[in-house]
Protein backbone atom coordinates (compact mmCIF):
# COMPACT_ATOMS: atom_id res chain seq x y z
CA UNK A 1 0.00 0.00 0.00
CA UNK A 2 1.49 3.37 -1.04
CA UNK A 3 2.16 5.48 1.98
CA UNK A 4 1.18 9.68 1.78
CA UNK A 5 4.53 10.16 0.56
CA UNK A 6 4.30 8.07 -2.47
CA UNK A 7 3.04 10.21 -5.17
CA UNK A 8 2.57 7.72 -8.55
CA UNK A 9 4.37 8.14 -11.36
CA UNK A 10 2.72 10.57 -14.83
CA UNK A 11 3.62 9.84 -18.40
CA UNK A 12 4.11 13.28 -19.88
CA UNK A 13 5.72 11.49 -23.14
CA UNK A 14 5.85 7.84 -25.23
CA UNK A 15 6.56 7.51 -28.74
CA UNK A 16 6.62 4.40 -30.99
CA UNK A 17 10.20 5.14 -33.77
CA UNK A 18 12.26 3.33 -35.16
CA UNK A 19 15.24 3.55 -32.81
CA UNK A 20 16.39 5.51 -30.07
CA UNK A 21 19.97 6.90 -30.15
CA UNK A 22 21.49 8.49 -26.79
CA UNK A 23 22.97 11.67 -27.70
CA UNK A 24 26.67 12.64 -27.29
CA UNK A 25 25.46 14.88 -24.54
CA UNK A 26 23.88 14.09 -21.23
CA UNK A 27 20.62 13.81 -21.50
CA UNK A 28 20.17 14.13 -24.99
CA UNK A 29 18.18 11.59 -27.78
CA UNK A 30 17.32 11.32 -31.25
CA UNK A 31 13.97 9.41 -31.62
CA UNK A 32 14.15 8.43 -35.26
CA UNK A 33 11.71 7.18 -37.80
CA UNK A 34 8.77 8.92 -35.87
CA UNK A 35 5.53 6.83 -36.62
CA UNK A 36 2.06 5.79 -35.96
CA UNK A 37 1.30 3.53 -38.65
CA UNK A 38 3.37 1.16 -40.35
CA UNK A 39 2.27 -0.69 -44.03
CA UNK A 40 4.05 -4.30 -44.41
CA UNK A 41 3.90 -6.06 -47.76
CA UNK A 42 2.35 -8.99 -46.08
CA UNK A 43 1.76 -11.23 -42.50
CA UNK A 44 3.27 -12.12 -41.03
CA UNK A 45 5.46 -9.81 -40.45
CA UNK A 46 8.52 -9.35 -38.35
CA UNK A 47 9.62 -5.18 -37.93
CA UNK A 48 12.95 -5.36 -38.16
CA UNK A 49 13.43 -2.69 -35.42
CA UNK A 50 10.87 -0.76 -33.04
CA UNK A 51 11.51 1.53 -29.87
CA UNK A 52 9.48 3.12 -27.43
CA UNK A 53 10.61 6.40 -25.60
CA UNK A 54 8.78 7.25 -22.05
CA UNK A 55 9.18 10.18 -19.94
CA UNK A 56 7.67 10.16 -16.51
CA UNK A 57 7.49 12.70 -13.98
CA UNK A 58 5.39 13.89 -10.93
CA UNK A 59 6.23 10.94 -9.28
CA UNK A 60 7.69 10.33 -5.54
CA UNK A 61 8.52 7.06 -3.77
CA UNK A 62 10.24 3.57 -5.41
CA UNK A 63 8.09 2.12 -7.99
CA UNK A 64 8.29 -1.15 -11.25
CA UNK A 65 8.17 -0.04 -14.78
CA UNK A 66 7.52 -2.16 -17.51
CA UNK A 67 6.27 -1.48 -21.08
CA UNK A 68 3.71 -4.36 -22.59
CA UNK A 69 2.58 -3.80 -26.37
CA UNK A 70 -0.73 -5.56 -26.91
CA UNK A 71 -2.79 -6.60 -30.31
CA UNK A 72 -6.41 -4.23 -29.41
CA UNK A 73 -7.90 -6.63 -31.97
CA UNK A 74 -7.63 -9.87 -29.23
CA UNK A 75 -5.64 -8.19 -26.37
CA UNK A 76 -2.40 -10.21 -26.89
CA UNK A 77 1.00 -9.91 -25.38
CA UNK A 78 2.89 -9.32 -28.12
CA UNK A 79 6.04 -7.87 -26.26
CA UNK A 80 6.99 -7.36 -22.48
CA UNK A 81 9.93 -5.65 -21.23
CA UNK A 82 11.92 -6.83 -18.14
CA UNK A 83 11.06 -4.74 -15.19
CA UNK A 84 12.96 -1.82 -14.35
CA UNK A 85 12.88 0.13 -10.63
CA UNK A 86 12.56 3.70 -10.56
CA UNK A 87 13.51 5.98 -7.56
CA UNK A 88 12.36 9.40 -7.35
CA UNK A 89 12.43 12.02 -4.24
CA UNK A 90 11.08 15.28 -6.48
CA UNK A 91 7.63 15.31 -7.96
CA UNK A 92 9.30 17.62 -10.30
CA UNK A 93 11.90 14.88 -11.48
CA UNK A 94 12.12 13.52 -14.94
CA UNK A 95 12.92 10.06 -15.65
CA UNK A 96 13.33 8.51 -19.32
CA UNK A 97 13.18 4.79 -20.09
CA UNK A 98 13.62 3.45 -23.73
CA UNK A 99 12.98 -0.10 -25.01
CA UNK A 100 14.35 -1.48 -27.92
CA UNK A 101 11.91 -4.09 -29.66
CA UNK A 102 14.13 -6.16 -32.35
CA UNK A 103 12.52 -7.63 -34.20
CA UNK A 104 8.14 -7.38 -33.55
CA UNK A 105 6.96 -9.78 -35.64
CA UNK A 106 3.01 -9.23 -36.40
CA UNK A 107 0.69 -11.45 -37.58
CA UNK A 108 -2.76 -9.55 -38.06
CA UNK A 109 -3.19 -6.42 -39.82
CA UNK A 110 -5.29 -3.59 -37.07
CA UNK A 111 -4.01 -1.16 -33.83
CA UNK A 112 -1.47 -2.01 -31.53
CA UNK A 113 -1.11 -0.86 -27.87
CA UNK A 114 1.98 0.53 -26.12
CA UNK A 115 1.20 0.40 -22.23
CA UNK A 116 3.61 2.08 -19.73
CA UNK A 117 2.81 0.57 -16.25
CA UNK A 118 3.93 1.38 -12.85
CA UNK A 119 3.46 -0.69 -9.98
CA UNK A 120 1.33 -2.68 -12.18
CA UNK A 121 -1.06 0.02 -13.29
CA UNK A 122 -0.87 1.94 -16.31
CA UNK A 123 0.02 5.61 -16.48
CA UNK A 124 -0.68 5.72 -20.00
CA UNK A 125 -0.79 4.50 -23.21
CA UNK A 126 -0.71 4.88 -27.20
CA UNK A 127 -1.31 3.05 -30.28
CA UNK A 128 -0.04 2.63 -33.63
CA UNK A 129 -1.31 0.68 -36.57
CA UNK A 130 -0.49 -2.10 -39.20
CA UNK A 131 -2.06 -1.97 -42.36
CA UNK A 132 -1.19 -4.58 -45.41
CA UNK A 133 -1.37 -2.75 -48.71
CA UNK A 134 -4.52 -0.83 -47.88
CA UNK A 135 -5.72 2.41 -46.35
CA UNK A 136 -5.85 2.50 -42.39
CA UNK A 137 -8.10 3.96 -40.34
CA UNK A 138 -7.70 8.07 -39.82
CA UNK A 139 -5.19 8.76 -36.63
CA UNK A 140 -7.18 10.48 -34.03
CA UNK A 141 -4.91 13.30 -32.33
CA UNK A 142 -4.01 12.27 -28.76
CA UNK A 143 -2.38 14.16 -25.91
CA UNK A 144 1.02 12.33 -26.91
CA UNK A 145 1.25 13.79 -30.18
CA UNK A 146 0.29 17.28 -28.62
CA UNK A 147 3.68 16.14 -26.35
CA UNK A 148 5.47 15.13 -29.17
CA UNK A 149 4.64 18.45 -31.01
CA UNK A 150 5.54 20.78 -28.36
CA UNK A 151 8.96 18.97 -28.06
CA UNK A 152 9.99 19.65 -31.55
CA UNK A 153 9.34 23.66 -30.80
CA UNK A 154 11.04 23.96 -27.17
CA UNK A 155 14.30 21.16 -28.04
CA UNK A 156 17.31 23.17 -25.76
CA UNK A 157 14.09 22.43 -22.87
CA UNK A 158 13.47 18.79 -23.44
CA UNK A 159 16.53 17.52 -24.49
CA UNK A 160 15.11 16.24 -27.72
CA UNK A 161 16.85 15.84 -31.13
CA UNK A 162 14.41 14.47 -33.63
CA UNK A 163 16.32 13.86 -36.74
CA UNK A 164 13.86 12.68 -39.10
CA UNK A 165 10.04 14.85 -38.98
CA UNK A 166 7.59 12.60 -37.68
CA UNK A 167 5.49 11.04 -39.84
CA UNK A 168 1.92 8.94 -39.97
CA UNK A 169 3.31 6.35 -42.58
CA UNK A 170 5.97 3.95 -43.05
CA UNK A 171 6.26 1.57 -45.87
CA UNK A 172 8.45 -1.21 -45.12
CA UNK A 173 10.78 -2.43 -47.37
CA UNK A 174 9.61 -5.51 -49.66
Amino acid sequence: MPSAETHRPVLSAVVVCEDVIEGQRPGLKSLHNIAMRYEVPELPFALPSLAVYARLTDARGRFVIKMECRSLSDLSLLWESKESELVATDTRQIVERTWKIRPLCLSQPGAYEVNILADGESVGRTEFYIGVGTPLPSLRPTLNSLVVCDAIGTEKMTGFKILYYPTTDYLAPQ
